[in-house]
């Protein structure tokens, strides 16, 4: 009797610790790089993630709001970013950036909510 509450907890302990691994597993993506978001299928629309891609030339300020365009790093991939709010200071063409936001596939903008700039691998001094 003693030994089937042990199996059965036992049992029960493994199971609930094998979800828990699915769905970390499953939910783990950091971020979608710009051609795996226009890719996607389903688009991926009502709902807050995050994309990566290398800032582009000629990003446009007006009032609060911030239009610039990422690329794919391993792509010629764009996507159109609309932002609003502040932007750090090493926002420069050529860095690559994380926007969490969420996705319009219907204009093909991603309208951001926050923005990150990826550190780069080097660190130079300041001239």
């Amino acid at each position: 009797m003693k030994n089937k509450r042990v199996i059965i907890g036992g049992a029960v302990v493994l199971l609930a610790a094998l979800v828990l691994a699915y769905f970390s597993i499953m939910g783990s993506t950091y971020y979608y790089n710009v051609s795996d978001l226009l890719s996607h299928e389903p688009p991926l629309t009502d709902q807050t993630l995050r994309v990566s891609g290398t800032l582009l030339p000629d990003p446009v300020k007006e009032g609060l709001t911030l239009h610039f365009t990422i690329q794919d790093v391993t792509t010629d991939d764009t996507l159109s970013v609309i932002y609003n709010g502040s932007v750090p200071k090493t926002f420069k063409v050529g860095e690559r950036l994380v926007i969490e936001g969420q996705y319009d596939a219907i204009n093909s903008i991603f309208i951001g909510s926050n923005l990150i700039v990826k550190c780069s691998s080097k660190y130079k001094p300041a001239t």
